[in-house]
């Protein structure tokens, strides 16, 4: 029977971290790091040649959108009887270049109603992101259209165009996804000090170090960050992982319910079709945060929002 601390696995963890962000990180030099590579080959799984996954982009400047539109007026426009007539062709040909109307037409014929095959592909030059760090070039996917739209974060009235992807073979990835959520509150936890989660098991310390290092890995992609300092980690992980000749990392969304995000590091797949979608509406839930000592509960709250009132009202009334 041995003692496994929880409070002891955070602690390296965080060494770890520090080291990457604030030491040096093209030649780390760490315990975890092992362990880490371990995770690594023991989360390797192969994604099948012909799997479709998808990717979105917000048309910003609703430039695909005004392109449909005026495309689809054009075909309304030249169907008229009247197109034979002197000035009805002067008008169409004011109104719809030909060379605009032709680059619109091949993309919607072939099968690009959203964003063009190039531009829905890997763009030229990036900045930094969760998997890449800036000028690097990798293509962020989803395997379900939902998730695809949510992870590019687009408000109401949007318009999104999504690709679809296709891969050209085989690609060997890191599998990051797990269901972390027990382990949250367990680490939430140990983060504010309430508890080091010391426990005495038959099995080896080794055991739940490992597990406890995969789950904060995991949580790290799958983790929303406000700034670009908060990719550091998931940006040498996926370095380290292209470095031990993996094709890309499939993790955890962190903006869909269950959804599934796949990284891919080369580009040996293409976009076949995409098309073009507007937001309606966007969904938001939340969770109570639970803190030592302290009840964090709207109906508390506004109980007290209800007696404020009436004693301010006594104290009023008693000074008067």
């Amino acid at each position: 029977m041995m003692t496994v601390n929880y409070g002891l696995f955070d602690y390296e963890w965080t060494d770890f971290t520090n080291q990457i962000m604030y030491g040096n990180r093209s030649f780390v030099e760490h315990p975890v790091l092992d362990i880490l590579k371990d995770i690594i080959n023991e989360k390797s799984i192969i994604i099948e040649a012909k799997t479709e996954l998808f990717r979105a982009r917000i048309d910003k400047n609703r430039e695909i959108y005004t392109e449909n539109c005026l495309y689809s007026k054009y075909l309304h426009e030249t169907k008229a009887e009247c197109i034979q007539d002197e000035k009805r062709r002067e008008y169409i040909d004011a109104n719809y270049p030909k060379d605009k109307v032709e680059k619109i037409k091949n993309r919607i014929d072939n099968g690009f109603i959203g964003f063009s095959k190039e531009d829905s592909f890997i763009a030229p030059a990036t900045n930094s992101n969760r998997c890449n760090p800036k000028y690097i070039r990798y293509l962020y996917t989803a395997e379900d259209f939902s998730t695809a739209v949510a992870e590019v974060k687009p408000q109401t009235q949007d318009f999104v165009s999504v690709a679809k992807v296709v891969l050209d073979e085989d690609y060997k990835i890191v599998d990051l996804y797990e269901d972390f959520s027990n382990f949250k509150e367990m680490l939430d936890s140990i983060i504010n000090n309430m508890s080091d989660f010391a426990f005495k098991t038959e099995k080896n310390e080794d055991y739940y170090r490992k597990d406890y290092f995969m789950k904060r890995l995991a949580m790290s992609f799958s983790t929303p960050v406000n700034s670009e300092d908060g990719y550091i980690i998931t940006q040498y992980i996926s370095q380290l992982s292209q470095h031990m000749k993996y094709d890309g990392i499939r993790f955890r969304s962190s903006l869909h319910e269950k959804g599934k995000n796949i990284t891919l590091f080369k580009d040996k797949c293409r976009c076949i079709s995409s098309c073009l979608v507007q937001i309606k509406n966007i969904a938001v839930s939340h969770d109570y945060l639970k803190f030592n000592g302290i009840n964090n509960d709207y109906n508390k709250f506004q109980m007290w929002n209800d007696i404020i009132p009436n004693m301010k009202e006594k104290i009023s009334n008693r000074v008067k």
